[in-house]
Parts: C-alpha cells; sequence; structure tokens
C-alpha cells in the first residue's frame, strides 16, 4: 500500500507511518502532483491542496481525505464519479473552534467594557460548530438567536429565526459552510444589503470561510458604524488580505481557530479512523501526545478576558498582521502563513485550574467546560 501525505497533516507520520505493508511518502503541498501521487492508494492533504480533475489525470487513490473541516477545496461531485471514499475532519474540532469563538467574544466585551450576558447573540450557521456556540451562549445566560436558512427548511417547527431577525442583535457570529450555489449560497452573503440589516454599533465575529464576507461592503460598514468591532479569522483571498479590511479589525486571526493542540489531534484522528475502515484495519488506541501544561491563575476580580489574554496571544498575531498591512501581497501571504506555524495553542479547558477569577469568569469558564468534545 502507498500512502501520500501532506507533511503539514499533524501527526501524519505517527498516524501513517507504522502500518505493517504499507510505504509513506510525506511531501510538501507543492510537491504533490498528478505525477507524484501515481500509484497510491491513499492521498491525504489539508486545504492548500486542492483535489481536482487536474491532480487526478494520471491516477485516482480508492481514498482521498483532509485533514480540515471544510472540503471547498475537493471537487465532491469528481471523486462521487470516480467511486473514491472521501473523508473530512468536519466536525472533529468543533469544540475547538467553538471555544476560540468565546475567547473572541470575552475579548471583544471588555473592550467594550460590557458584560458578556449584556448581549444579544446572533449566530449565523447551527451546525457543529455554530450550535455549541449557541449553547454556550444560553448557558451564561444570554440571548441567543439561531438563523440557519438550511436547517429550517429541514426542520420549520425549530428554533430558527430569518435572517432579518439579526437586527435585534448587537453581537454576530458567522458559522457558515461556502457555498456557491443551491437555495442559500454563501459566498459574499455579507454584503451591502445583509449589513444594512443590522442594528448601528453591531459587533460582528467570522470564524468560519472567508469568502463568505464581500470585503468592500464590510469595510464600509466599519466606517459608517453599522460595524463597531470586528474579529476575523479568515479571509476571502488568505493567505493574502486585503489592507483595509485588516485595518479595520479590532481582533484578526491567520485561520486558526481550529489549530490547538487538541483540535489538530482531533482532525488528524478523525480521517484516520476512515482511513482504518476503508481498508479494514484494525483501529487504533490514539495519540498519547498531549502533555500537561500549567494552567492559568487569575486574581479574584479577574473577568473572563483576563483568562483568554493569558491562555492565547491573540493580540500578538494581530498586530502581526496589521504591521504589513501596507506591504505587497506576497509579504502579507508570507507573515500570514508564518504566524500559522507550531507551536499550537491548547483549548481553554485543558489550562483551567484551582484560581478561576471572578464570579463571571467562572461562569464563563463553567460554560466553555459543557460544551461537548
Amino acid at each position: 500500500m502507498l500512502i501520500i501525505c501532506d507533511e503539514s497533516v499533524f501527526l501524519g507520520q505517527e498516524a501513517f507511518g507504522a502500518i505493517k505493508g504499507a510505504q509513506l511518502h510525506l511531501l510538501p503541498p507543492g510537491g504533490i502532483t498528478a505525477q507524484s501521487i501515481v500509484g497510491a492508494d491513499a492521498l491525504i492533504v489539508r486545504s492548500t491542496v486542492p483535489i481536482s480533475a487536474a491532480l487526478l489525470e494520471k491516477h485516482t487513490p480508492s481514498f482521498i481525505a483532509t485533514a480540515t473541516i471544510g472540503s471547498d477545496h475537493v471537487d465532491l461531485p469528481l471523486l462521487s464519479r470516480r467511486g473514491v471514499r472521501f473523508a473530512s475532519a468536519q466536525g472533529s474540532s468543533a469544540a475547538t473552534v467553538a471555544e476560540f469563538t468565546w475567547g473572541l467574544m470575552a475579548l471583544l466585551a471588555a473592550k467594550a467594557e460590557r458584560p458578556l450576558r449584556s448581549y444579544s447573540l446572533g449566530v449565523v450557521g447551527c451546525g457543529a460548530i455554530g450550535e455549541r456556540v449557541a449553547q454556550c451562549g444560553e448557558d451564561l445566560g444570554i440571548k441567543v438567536v439561531r438563523v440557519d436558512p438550511f436547517l429550517s427548511e429541514k426542520a420549520p417547527d425549530g428554533p430558527f429565526l430569518p435572517m432579518k431577525s439579526l437586527s435585534q442583535c448587537d453581537l454576530i457570529s458567522l458559522h457558515v459552510p461556502l457555498t456557491l450555489d443551491g437555495p442559500h449560497p454563501t459566498a459574499n452573503m455579507v454584503n451591502e444589503a445583509w449589513l444594512a440589516r443590522l442594528a448601528p454599533q453591531t459587533t460582528l465575529i467570522n470564524t468560519s470561510r472567508g469568502g463568505v464576507v464581500a470585503e468592500e461592503a464590510l469595510v464600509q460598514a466599519y466606517n459608517d458604524g453599522i460595524v463597531k468591532a470586528l474579529a476575523l479569522d479568515v479571509f476571502p483571498h488568505e493567505p493574502s488580505f486585503d489592507q483595509d479590511l485588516i485595518k479595520s479589525c479590532t481582533i484578526a486571526t491567520p485561520h486558526i481557530a481550529g489549530r490547538s493542540l487538541e483540535g489538530m489531534i482531533a482532525n488528524t484522528k478523525a480521517i484516520e479512523e476512515s482511513f482504518r475502515d476503508h481498508f479494514n484495519l484494525a483501529p487504533r488506541l490514539g495519540f498519547d501526545v498531549i502533555k500537561s501544561t500549567k494552567p492559568v491563575e487569575l486574581k479574584a476580580d479577574d473577568g473572563p478576558a483576563a483568562f483568554v489574554q493569558q491562555a492565547w496571544s491573540l493580540s500578538t498575531l494581530t498586530e502581526g498582521l496589521k504591521q504589513v498591512a501596507n506591504q505587497n501581497a506576497a509579504t502579507r501571504s508570507d507573515v500570514f502563513k508564518s504566524l500559522r506555524r507550531p507551536p499550537y495553542r491548547r483549548d481553554l479547558t485543558s489550562l483551567i485550574g484551582p484560581s478561576r477569577g471572578h464570579e463571571t469568569c467562572q461562569q464563563f469558564l463553567q460554560a466553555i467546560l459543557k460544551i461537548p468534545r
């Protein structure tokens, strides 16, 4: 058995390198070509390798996987026509992304000098991640508006409200896939008309896909005061990014919402399980690579933002991206990619210790702990 694996797949060697009778070739993303995958039984990539007709021109492995939540870089109809077993890590790091989203909310609320409970939260897209975000908000006692046209059609009696209901919210978090067609396309969903429905001074977070945002419209909404605070983890043309958009961000991070140590392990574990199922291999016990780490230490009056600030260096990432905002696209891309490299942060739940700060922080951490893993 020949396995071709993108060398950027976390723990790729550990997951696929010790299979009896298998030969593993770890290649850089640029080295995964139509010629290099000839003869491969399995191909494992991340989002930087498009799975297209061009890549599969000379040979089609029977198993193809992406160690990412999203699969918009994969020609799924093509794989279906060729009878390929496809696997992704969809849902595997949902808790990690939901945690990250709430970390952003805690920081934005502190900057606005508002308690989290004072917000009305709109969650757009209520799949594995969005529903976790929504439930966490309700656990904190926050009013939550769920908006999901897809799920609303499947469950008309569900808790979903129409898109116009977001005007009731002053904090909105996006958790939708990037879709170009169908009844509810999300590409450029956040456009001038969508933004015009929002209440003035809304806080907006996007940890889903950069392409769901129309950059110029969002920058204009920020300049006009429709959007007061903006936290973006994804950008339409990443690894490059728009100069004006990055300058508008209160917090900007280089597509790392799912890139905690726990999240990356979950991604690889998900596709390894599918791989073993496809090739009728016995399951493994798991990855013994997570080590204990020093918990966050808080003072008695510390709130949720203090915990997040100690746990993660998001201000450093924001500053790193903003510092090159006026540089050329190649420089912006290089910096974006460099800031995504290991070491990976830890999930907040791995950093909770005996000191849990003010009552508001204790409530915040308790809600985070309840997010399904």
